[in-house]
C-alpha cells in the first residue's frame, strides 16, 4: 500500500483491492495491526511496512465500512464459477531456453510473451483470460472456448497432440505472431522439431494472427462477454446456478460514461456494492474515480428521477479538538490553521438542515463533489489512489444524532432518505485525516537502540522529510433531492 505508515486512506485500500479482485483475488488479509503500549504517544507504535489497521488510526470510524465493502465482495466472488473465454499459454519451455546463469526464472522472464500490449487487447476487446500452461492441459485438457499462444517457438509433441485434439471439439487455437516450429528438450530435438512442425501446419492452415488482427480474430469466433468497456474499466463475470454477476470496477482516477453490453441475458439489475443500494442497470451508466458495481440477470430498476439540487455552502461550523465551535468562512483544509497544522484525528462539521415535507418525503443524497485526478509520482511509493478527494480522509455522517454511514470513496455521496425529516435537521460529517500530520510535528523514530541490539532488521519507509497532508472537507457539500 501507499506507503509510510498510516499513510494509505480507505480509497488507497479500495484501489488496490478492486484490482486484486479483477486478478481473481476473494479474499483478503488486513496486514497489519501494531501492538502499542498505553504511554506511547499517538499514533503509537508502527511497523516500519503496514496500513496499520487499529484503532491509532484517524479513520478508523470508517473500517466497518471499508471491511463491509470488501466481505460483500469477496463472499459474492466465491460464488459460482469465473467465466473467461480466452485461456492465454504461458511459454514455459522458452523462457526456460531464455535463462542465463545466476538468472534461472520462469516468471522473471514471461513478460518477454505476456505482454502489456497483449492483455490490453484482450481486456479492452471485452475478453477475459486465465492462464494455463502444458502441465494444466495434460491433467485437465482446456476448458475455455479459445487458446491463444503467444509467440511460442517451442511445444512438445505430446501438448500440440492435445490442441489438435481440443480443436476438433470445437475449440479455438490461435497462434500469436508466429507458429510453434521447435519440440520442448534436447532428446529427439530434430524429430520432435519435425512432428511440432507437421501439427502447427495442421493446426493453423492459415498461418499465425499479429497482435493488430487479435480483436478481428477474437470476434470472429465469438461474441465478447463484455463489449463497450473504456480502457481501465475490468470486469470479472461469475455464473451461478440461477443467475449471472458482473463485477466492474474503474481503475482509473477520472469518470468515464459508457453504455455496457453483456452477453448474459438479461442483465438488468445493478447494486453499489459499497452501500448494496439498487442502482439503474440499463443504458449509459458513468463510474467516478475507482467506483465500482454489480450487475446481475433480473428484473430492471426504475429510472431515475429529476433532480434538485441544494448547495450548502454556508451555516456551517466546525468543532476544535478543544470542543470550540467556530464558523466556517470557506471549505479547504483545515491545515491552514496553524493550531491545526499537526493535527490528527477527527472534528466535525455541523449545521441545521431546513427541509420541506415534500423534500423530506423524497431521495435525498448528500454530494461532497467529485475530486481531482492527479498524476503518478515521479518515485512511486506503494499503490495509491491518483485522485485528490473532496473529503481528506473519510466522513461518518450523522442526522439527528443517528449515524448514516460514511463517505471514503467515489462517488463521494450518501443517501440521507428515511433520516431527514421536515423541518430543522442536525447534520453532522465527522471527518477524520491520517496520522501523517501528527507524525510531522515530531522528530522521526529512533531506530538506533533497536538496530544495536538485533542488527539491521528493517529500513523505515519513508518517515523523513513528513510534511502536513490536506485535511477535512475541500469544497462545500450539496443536497441531490428527488421526488
Amino acid at each position: 500500500m501507499h506507503t509510510t505508515p498510516f499513510r494509505a486512506t480507505p480509497l488507497d485500500i479500495k484501489a488496490e483491492a478492486d484490482v486484486l479482485m479483477l486478478e481473481g483475488i476473494n479474499q483478503f488479509v488486513a496486514h497489519g495491526w501494531p501492538y502499542s503500549p498505553p504511554d506511547a504517544p499517538e499514533p503509537g507504535w508502527s511497523f516500519y511496512a503496514a496500513g496499520v489497521f487499529n484503532d491509532h488510526n484517524p479513520w478508523w470510524g470508517v473500517m466497518p465500512d471499508l471491511t463491509g465493502y470488501l466481505t460483500r465482495m469477496s463472499w459474492l466472488l466465491r460464488q459460482g464459477g469465473n467465466v473467461a473465454d480466452v485461456a492465454l499459454y504461458l511459454p514455459e519451455d522458452d523462457a526456460l531456453a531464455a535463462t542465463t546463469p545466476g538468472k534461472a526464472t520462469i516468471n522473471g522472464r514471461m513478460d518477454t510473451w505476456i505482454t502489456p500490449q497483449l492483455t490490453q487487447s484482450l481486456l479492452d476487446g471485452g475478453y477475459n483470460f486465465d492462464y494455463t500452461d502444458a502441465g494444466a492441459i495434460a491433467a485437465k485438457g482446456v476448458g475455455h472456448k479459445i487458446l491463444i499462444l503467444p509467440d511460442v517457438e517451442r511445444l512438445s509433441p505430446q501438448t500440440c497432440a492435445a490442441l489438435q485434439a481440443y480443436a476438433a471439439q470445437g475449440g479455438h487455437v490461435i497462434a500469436l505472431n508466429r507458429l510453434p516450429d521447435h519440440g520442448t528438450g534436447l532428446m529427439n530435438a530434430g524429430q520432435d522439431a519435425a512432428a511440432v512442425q507437421a501439427c502447427a501446419h495442421s493446426l493453423f492452415p492459415n498461418g499465425a494472427v499479429t497482435l493488430a488482427d487479435l480483436p478481428a480474430a477474437l470476434h470472429g469466433m465469438g461474441a465478447p462477454d463484455a463489449a463497450g468497456l473504456p480502457s481501465g474499466v475490468g470486469y470479472v463475470h461469475r455464473r451461478l446456478d440461477r443467475a449471472d454477476v458482473y463485477f466492474v470496477a474503474n481503475t482509473t482516477n477520472r469518470s468515464v460514461t459508457f453504455t455496457p453490453v453483456f452477453r448474459a441475458a438479461n442483465v438488468a439489475q445493478a447494486w453499489n456494492p459499497v452501500t448494496g443500494a439498487a442502482q439503474v442497470a440499463t443504458g449509459e451508466i458513468t463510474l467516478a474515480p475507482y467506483e465500482s458495481r454489480v450487475f446481475a440477470t433480473g428484473s430492471g430498476a426504475a429510472p431515475p428521477a429529476p433532480t434538485q439540487t441544494l448547495t450548502l455552502q454556508t451555516g456551517w461550523t466546525l468543532t476544535a479538538p478543544d470542543g470550540k465551535a467556530q464558523p466556517v468562512s470557506d471549505f479547504g483544509s483545515w491545515t491552514r490553521d496553524p493550531a491545526l497544522s499537526h493535527y490528527s484525528g477527527a472534528l466535525t462539521y455541523s449545521r441545521t438542515l431546513n427541509l420541506t415535507p415534500a423534500q423530506a418525503k423524497g431521495h435525498v443524497t448528500l454530494d461532497f463533489g467529485a475530486g481531482q485526478p492527479v498524476p503518478p509520482p515521479k518515485r512511486a511509493m506503494g499503490s495509491q489512489a491518483l485522485l485528490d478527494p473532496p473529503v481528506r480522509e473519510a466522513a461518518e455522517i450523522f442526522v439527528n444524532g443517528r449515524r448514516v454511514g460514511a463517505v471514503w470513496t467515489a462517488p463521494f455521496t450518501l443517501d440521507l432518505s428515511g433520516y431527514v425529516k421536515a423541518g430543522d435537521n442536525r447534520l453532522e460529517a465527522r471527518v477524520s485525516n491520517t496520522a501523517v500530520n501528527a507524525l510531522s510535528g515530531r522528530p522521526a523514530p529512533d531506530y538506533g537502540p533497536l538496530t544495536a541490539r538485533y542488527g539491521e532488521r528493517f529500513s523505515p519507509q519513508g518517515m523523513t522529510n513528513l510534511q502536513p497532508l490536506p485535511s477535512g472537507l475541500m469544497t462545500a457539500p450539496k443536497l441531490e433531492i428527488a421526488p
